[in-house]
């Protein structure tokens, strides 16, 4: 709008330009991989593999291999072992440990880590002291990173007073952060929901004083800035 308003304006078309960069980088890293279809013809039995999650991904479909004998007959098939294979360990991060950032690529490695962990990130943004969020992201503040903080606070907000009172001290350390009135000029329809069920969480808490030393006037104030 400031561009068309004023198209000889050099600091608007430089956050303009700013700004469809961010579309561009935020699309691209949410656009889904193409898979691939692999058929698989012939699979010969390892016992060594029997416990292996992957190998059990592609074959617990499959019908069990038929042997055939040098005379084109078939043979019988080998009996199944005594004991079955113990089940695969599914490894699943924790983000209660790990450990507090010292940088902005710490969030960021965390994110990259919790990501498909919805329950695990949130718990990690939990943690996060505001204070240190604030220095870490001092210079810039990552598009994706805003994302992701937006969708766990707007859960965490609405937990209880504590969780909304921490959320409020995330959402106003990453308001001061480098070029965060470009990143909100960029947020997308859920990056916008997700800051106002946050906002609407604080709103009701800050309207019956159950957040520590933070008014309704504050969060308002606050709110406008990412809108």
């Amino acid at each position: 709008m400031a561009l068309e308003a004023e198209p000889k304006n050099a600091s608007a078309r430089r956050q303009m330009t700013e700004c469809r960069t961010l579309r561009s980088k935020q699309a691209e890293a949410r656009r889904p991989k193409p898979a691939v279809r692999v058929e698989v013809f012939t699979v010969q039995h390892d016992a060594d593999n029997d416990a292996d999650p992957f190998v059990l991904s592609i074959t617990a479909d499959a019908p069990p291999a038929q042997a055939h004998g040098g005379d084109g007959s078939a043979e019988a098939a080998p009996a199944a072992p005594a004991t079955a294979p113990a089940p695969p360990r599914t490894l699943r991060p924790a983000g209660a440990s790990l450990p507090c950032p010292s940088s902005g690529a710490d969030v960021e490695r965390a994110w990259r880590t919790l990501r498909k962990h919805d329950d695990e990130w949130r718990a990690y943004v939990r943690r996060l002291p505001p204070a240190r969020l604030e220095t870490v992201f001092a210079s810039s503040l990552p598009a994706d990173m805003l994302s992701a903080m937006l969708a766990a606070l707007a859960h965490t907000a609405a937990e209880g007073a504590d969780a909304a009172t921490h959320a409020f001290g995330i959402l106003r350390a990453m308001s001061v952060a480098g070029r965060f009135s470009i990143l909100v000029m960029c947020m997308d329809k859920a990056d916008a929901r997700h800051a106002a069920d946050a906002f609407d969480a604080l709103e009701g808490f800050a309207s019956v004083g159950a957040l520590a030393g933070v008014t309704t006037d504050q969060v308002l104030s606050l709110r406008a800035k990412y809108e």
